[in-house]
């Protein structure tokens, strides 16, 4: 082995180990099923920009899907934006400390 080759080893494992830490950190923060929409929406466009990039043609049937996955993530994004608004709102009502009094 040369010094090439084990420096190129090792800069791989540090930028592994960084893609994990990423990795790990995103996903506690938004959550596997957000992780996973993700992840479906990042495989179809590569797939969309393969088509562009060389030229390819694909069916209407995966035309569909392609569309279908879009749509789904954006869905599921804006929706999940919506709660996480919904949960972090702070009530504008202040209420009494005395029961049966409102304030």
């Amino acid at each position: 082995m040369t010094r090439g080759k084990a420096t190129a080893l090792l800069l791989n494992g540090v930028i592994a180990f960084g893609l994990n830490i990423v990795s790990f950190t995103a996903n506690k923060k938004a959550g596997p099923l957000t992780m996973t929409v993700a992840a479906n929406c990042k495989q179809v466009l590569t797939i969309a920009i393969a088509v562009v990039m060389f030229n390819l043609t694909i069916n209407i049937t995966n035309g569909i899907g392609i569309l279908l996955t879009l749509i789904g993530g954006a869905w599921y994004g804006w929706l999940e934006y919506i709660e996480r608004n919904a949960k972090t709102r702070v009530p504008t009502k202040i209420m009494s400390t005395t029961p049966g009094v409102s304030a």
